[in-house]
């Protein structure tokens, strides 16, 4: 933890700290540590593609790690990086990539892990311009996700010209704005 070629990054969950430490490369480690006892539960080495963008801990087993992989040829063409997402299994250490598409048009930063009455879920938004609003806000299931389904549901979308932004979270709420041109203005979802 005290190399300073190291990154730390903490996050808390339930009764577990989770450690990421990362070397601003492709190699992650991420520690599982019962906030109680203070004892490792789980320590993992991951060897991603690219470059380590960020982590969510979708739930106390699973995180979603994304990466940025942009190779010479493509600095060469100014081709824009591509990225790609991880789930990690903190039981037993491995790493399943995501499909492209899932996550397409996506940051880490747009993605919100919560807990429903159904069970685990994650609510992201994809936008194709680089702008602050998107243009679909979607939902899929923790579930879905490690079986391999990658079926997600629309929660909104920006047709009528509807401008979506997801704006902030509690610990019981995801807040998402929708404004428009009426008059009606800004409603917050």
């Amino acid at each position: 933890i005290d190399n300073p070629r190291f990154i730390v990054h903490l996050s808390l969950l339930g009764g577990y700290i989770f450690l990421i430490s990362e070397d601003s490369k492709s190699n992650i480690w991420i520690f599982k540590v019962d906030i109680n006892t203070g004892k490792e539960v789980s320590c993992g080495k991951i060897k991603c593609k690219g470059n380590y963008l960020g982590c969510k801990i979708l739930n106390d087993e699973t995180l979603l790690i994304s990466t940025e992989t942009q190779d010479i040829a493509s600095e060469l063409s100014n081709k824009k990086a591509s990225k790609l997402f991880y789930i990690y299994k903190t039981k037993d250490g491995s790493t399943i990539p995501i499909d492209d598409n899932l996550f397409h048009g996506c940051d880490i930063r747009n993605i919100y892990p919560f807990k429903g009455a159904d069970g685990y879920s994650i609510l992201f938004s994809k936008s194709s311009f680089n702008t602050v609003f998107c243009d679909i806000i979607q939902r899929i299931s923790i579930e879905d996700l490690l079986s391999g389904s990658y079926e997600s549901e629309n929660v909104l979308n920006n047709q009528n010209g509807n401008s979506l932004k997801i704006i902030g979270e509690t610990n019981e709420n995801i807040y998402i704005l929708s404004s428009d041109s009426s008059e009606s203005g800004e409603i917050i979802y």
